[in-house]
């Protein structure tokens, strides 16, 4: 059985903020200049205004991967300009938003207790553990190696997977194709409970996929 974990269930939110905020100033003070300070101060005041770089931009549609892309390109070009450092070429740029998104989670160790006791206890247990985001896979696995449980997760999930960004029925109808999800490879997907999920049968997806209430421990 393959266990499919939302990232967002297993990670401590404000500790993962804190954590890739550090990765971000410290990667690029060590690759062009300037003090941890001013790069701090650079990115904080990107936090403060995170959805203006994002604002007309479109996840779900056609171009949405794209799309993401020329987000975190707006943030990563903006942390020059407000840090007052000269910007390298655009490629170079675009590159530079990919790496700080696969390795300032790396940093430091965002995972929740429970999440460890969980994920070792499957792995021990010989189940197939998958983790998903609506990110990037490096940056999920990124969050794995910070943590020190790489060696516990056979698979990640991101945006750029499939390039399609909703948790829909075409999202499931993927990860069955990809993972060759059956009767006798079934798939259990932890989740936020919300009743569509746990109402699959309409989707058509088969008893095999299962979506469990949401477990007390991931509820806070």
């Amino acid at each position: 059985m393959l266990i499919l974990f939302d990232i967002l269930l297993l990670v401590d939110k404000a500790k993962l903020r804190q954590n890739y905020a550090e990765g971000v100033t410290q990667i690029m003070h060590e690759r062009y200049g300037a003090t941890i300070t001013i790069w701090h101060d650079a990115y904080t005041q990107i936090q403060r205004n995170w959805h203006d770089y994002f604002a007309d931009l479109n996840f779900s549609g056609d171009e949405g991967f794209a799309d993401f892309k020329e987000g975190y390109f707006r943030i990563t070009r903006a942390l020059f300009r407000i840090a007052n450092v000269q910007e390298p070429q655009k490629s170079e740029i675009h590159d530079l938003s990919l790496y700080l998104l696969a390795h300032a989670p790396t940093y430091d160790d965002a995972l929740r207790d429970p999440a460890k006791e969980t994920i070792t206890t499957a792995h021990k247990e010989g189940f197939e553990i998958a983790v998903m985001t609506y990110l990037t896979e490096a940056y999920a696995e990124g969050i794995a190696i910070g943590a020190k449980m790489r060696e516990y997760v056979s698979h990640f999930i991101g945006f750029d997977t499939f390039e399609h960004f909703e948790r829909d029925k075409r999202f499931y109808e993927l990860i069955i194709q990809r993972f060759n999800i059956s009767e006798k490879n079934p798939l259990l997907v932890v989740t936020y409970g919300h009743q569509y999920l746990l109402d699959n049968v309409d989707w058509g997806l088969g008893d095999y996929v299962r979506f469990p209430a949401l477990l007390k421990r991931y509820s806070t």
